[in-house]
């Protein structure tokens, strides 16, 4: 994004989203997550170049700013919403189990254990995985 200067979402998921998923084996959510997160990174870095967070244009500080892509940590934590997840509720009790996305691969039959009255609130929500 920051060699070729293109910071839309569209813009940036036309361009990146198959070497995205073919280069870090990322399933289609958690791509359109990264690419997210990674424009909204842009657009505050932009907002505090342009409020003079980093100086006065042309300032040493500024210059290093606006010539560093952005990056992040290697353990940093990643955009995460439930079509990354597939519930299997149990129809009473605490018995369930709930298969997650990670960057390892899928992970099946992880089982769920809570409060009976939380477990029947996530039954009462529509199903998304």
């Amino acid at each position: 994004m920051h060699a070729d200067q293109v910071f839309r979402k569209f813009d940036v998921q036309k361009r990146l989203y198959t070497e995205l998923r073919e280069r870090f084996g990322l399933t289609a959510q958690p791509a359109i997550r990264v690419i997210g997160k990674t424009v909204d990174a842009y657009t505050t870095l932009r907002a505090n170049l342009k409020a003079g967070n980093y100086g006065p244009p042309g300032s040493g500080r500024r210059r290093t700013v606006e010539d560093t892509p952005i990056r992040f940590r290697p353990q940093a934590a990643q955009p995460f919403d439930a079509r990354c997840l597939s519930w299997q509720l149990g129809d009473a009790g605490r018995e369930g189990t709930v298969s997650i996305w990670t960057t390892a691969g899928r992970l099946r039959n992880v089982r769920i254990v809570g409060n009976p009255g939380h477990l029947a609130l996530l039954r009462s929500r529509p199903a998304i995985g």
